[in-house]
């Protein structure tokens, strides 16, 4: 894959990137970028360095992150989170009705009103 990080990261350069709003933790570090050439950096090394998965949960959750909500087919990361977590609640978002529950989770997590 440092083939293909080498041509990430060259097209990368030439984008205007900023840091997110929100935390987003990086798998090769499980941490989150404090400056734009970290995250550049980081999203290259995503290309060819292992995924710190546990260790992303774990440092979410230690950062106050309680509920988890899985996006797409499946819920393997809903089922590994809970084994590496077992306080965490967690979601599988797969389908209209998945949504609207993982909705309500994230309001209560949130303790937000629905508008």
């Amino acid at each position: 894959m440092k083939p293909a990080a080498a041509r990430v990261e060259a097209a990368i350069a030439e984008l205007d990137i900023k840091l997110p709003r929100y935390a987003v933790y990086q798998n090769v570090n499980a941490e989150v970028p404090a400056t734009v050439e970290a995250l550049r950096q980081r999203l290259v090394e995503q290309l060819y360095r292992p995924v710190r998965w546990t260790d992303c949960v774990n440092a979410m959750f230690e950062a106050g992150s309680g509920v988890f909500i899985e996006c797409g087919p499946g819920k393997v990361l809903t089922g590994l989170n809970k084994r590496i977590q077992r306080q965490i609640k967690g979601l599988a978002v797969n389908d209209p009705d998945t949504l609207s529950s993982a909705l309500e989770l994230a309001r209560e997590a949130l303790d937000v009103q629905e508008p």
